[in-house]
């Protein structure tokens, strides 16, 4: 992996999803799909018309939030963490640490 897939990215469409303006590892011709994906979340039933909608997409790779503000379309998208950079790669279920082998041999 190189450093630019290390980095975050941002994109920001405009209503008819149109690039305006991206930064960092991200596809601009991907700019009218998430305007579209953040519309229709928009119309699904048990929202406010004055409600905020986001979405959350999370792979192995990376996490995009798609998030509208008045009329434009912003995209974060970020690098999940791998194993050896520091974070665990097991899943906490319960909130409670896992447990650690603190023994010592003498």
């Amino acid at each position: 992996m190189d450093s630019s897939t290390n980095k975050a990215a941002v994109l920001v469409a405009d209503p008819n999803g149109l690039c305006l303006k991206k930064k960092g590892d991200i596809n601009p011709d991907t700019a009218a799909h998430y305007t579209s994906m953040i519309r229709l979340a928009s119309q699904l039933q048990g929202f406010e018309s004055n409600s905020s909608v986001s979405i959350s997409i999370e792979t192995d790779q990376s996490t995009t939030m798609v998030k509208q503000y008045d009329d434009m379309t912003m995209v974060f998208k970020a690098p999940s963490k791998t194993e050896g950079d520091g974070s665990s790669s097991s899943a906490v279920t319960d909130g409670e640490p896992e447990p650690q082998d603190v023994s010592t041999e003498q």
